[in-house]
């Protein structure tokens, strides 16, 4: 990161899009290039407005900080946040087209407008800013934004991330007294996630170190004693397989925290799929239930089952581990197969998709017909073809109960984590996680299920006879 010149605060900090009639029409004019090697201080202060080119899908007026950004190293018509492999300029020469900024509003020594933090967080599709783990995060598909002073930028995008992060923070906290957040504030929740994850792709990278955790099916308060051993996010980075509801009394308070985690931190944790994400599983199995006695209406788990779709199928750690919620599917040899299956549906009764979420390891040759009805069984011989042809060293996988935690099979090439301690508060199981470091060296971790006087008073059920 370069140094940057030392900047007016007269740049302001949020405006108004609104369409402009061509153009021509629009005051601001194209810097010459002696005015482009000028330092922002010595710019006229029209200069410090913002000029955007934004697609034509998108006419309406948004709220959103137009000193935000800063261009990015391999798109410099792009502008994002800074970051450390992200180079400064203070300059920038931009032709208005479409759009135009208007009226220049309060400096940066002024508060930010609650308003337009409202609006900044609604805002979606090529509009869409995201918050990250520092600083905000702003999509290399979003319109493109122009401004002419570095150091403000930073400053404003530290003072946004700030303030647009204090109402999210304040629901994780709830969340982790397992409060449940109002209807209003999952619905709105739901949409922020939903915008993250339709740009993960289906097999989505994730970095070591890494913590692995499997099933956590609700058991909202061993999900908490699971944070007390492999630490709070975002200090440590966590890859979830899938199966986050049903069965456990508190379903809606565990995903809600997950996904508030994601929301807040998006590349500190990754969920994926597991066979219970899916609206006819969760209907049996108590999510459906469980929504309609907190809520009243079946208007959460809606929300809830629209961002199902968008969870991506499976995860690379540094090219070398491949996680998934279930195993492999006959019709698969290749991750990339897995990338261009649509994973934006309900999980059908068959085919890739089904049997990435419902397969399990077994010690037989190749494939075998699975009691489950769904997914396959599948051999040694199908999972070594398959590290062989993907360049694996291990595949991670969760979805079969484990008294001890953790199961290695077939040579160490595949591994059940489990992540749920007694299970269904009657199998007395031990739960674990897997922990990667940054060569990849595994170590696993278990832990019981939480004291019983953490447990409040949970809601009375028959605990369910099968388990999937």
């Amino acid at each position: 990161m370069v140094p940057f010149a030392s900047a007016r605060s007269s740049l302001t900090t949020s405006a108004r899009l609104r369409a402009a009639p061509d153009a021509a029409s629009t005051p601001l004019s194209r810097p010459t290039a002696a005015t482009a090697q000028t330092t922002p201080a010595r710019l006229p202060p029209h200069r410090h407005r913002l000029r955007i080119l934004a697609s034509r899908r998108h006419p309406k007026s948004i709220g959103i900080p137009h000193s935000l950004l800063l261009p990015h190293r391999q798109h410099p018509s792009i502008w994002q946040p800074p970051t450390a492999r992200a180079e400064l300029t203070s300059t920038a020469v931009f032709r208005p087209r479409r759009y135009r900024i208007e009226p220049p509003l309060p400096s940066l020594t002024d508060p930010l407008p609650p308003r337009l933090v409202r609006a900044t967080l609604r805002t979606r599709s090529r509009h869409r800013i995201l918050a990250k783990q520092t600083l905000l995060h702003f999509s290399p598909w979003s319109a493109r934004l122009t401004t002419l002073d570095s150091e403000a930028t930073i400053r404003l995008c530290r003072l946004l991330h700030r303030t647009m992060g204090s109402d999210l923070d304040l629901q994780i906290e709830q969340l982790k007294k397992c409060q449940p957040l109002s209807e209003t504030q999952v619905k709105e929740l739901c949409l922020k996630a939903r915008e993250i994850l339709i740009e993960e792709g289906n097999v989505q990278h994730v970095d070591a170190p890494v913590t692995i955790c499997g099933d956590i099916h609700g058991q909202f308060f061993d999900l908490m004693e699971l944070f007390k051993h492999g630490g709070m996010c975002p200090e440590t980075n966590y890859l979830f397989l899938g199966d986050f509801v049903d069965r456990g009394f508190y379903s809606v308070e565990t995903f809600l925290l997950l996904l508030a985690f994601k929301v807040r931190y998006p590349d500190r944790i990754t969920l994926i799929r597991g066979n219970h994400e899916s609206r006819q599983i969760t209907q049996v199995y108590g999510f459906y239930d469980e929504c309609v006695r907190k809520y009243g209406s079946v208007n959460v788990w809606r929300y809830c089952c629209e961002v199902f779709d968008y969870l991506a199928l499976g995860a690379v750690v540094d090219g070398r581990v491949f996680c998934v919620h279930g195993g492999l599917s006959p019709s698969i040899s290749t991750l990339d197969q897995i990338r261009n299956i649509d994973r934006k549906q309900e999980v059908p009764h068959d085919g890739a998709m089904c049997d990435l979420l419902w397969s399990d390891p077994d010690d037989i040759t190749g494939w075998g017909m699975s009691p489950r009805g769904a997914g396959y069984l599948f051999g040694g011989d199908v999972v070594q073809q398959f590290a062989h042809t993907n360049d694996l060293d291990l595949i991670a996988r969760a979805h079969q109960l484990v008294l001890e935690g953790y199961k290695l099979m077939f040579d160490q090439t595949i591994v059940t984590v489990w992540s749920a301690p007694n299970y269904c508060y009657r199998c007395g199981n031990v739960a674990s996680i897997l922990k990667l470091d940054d060569a990849l060296n595994q170590k696993y971790e278990t832990f019981d299920a939480a004291a019983q006087e953490a447990h409040g008073v949970p809601a009375k059920r028959p605990a369910p006879e099968y388990f999937l």
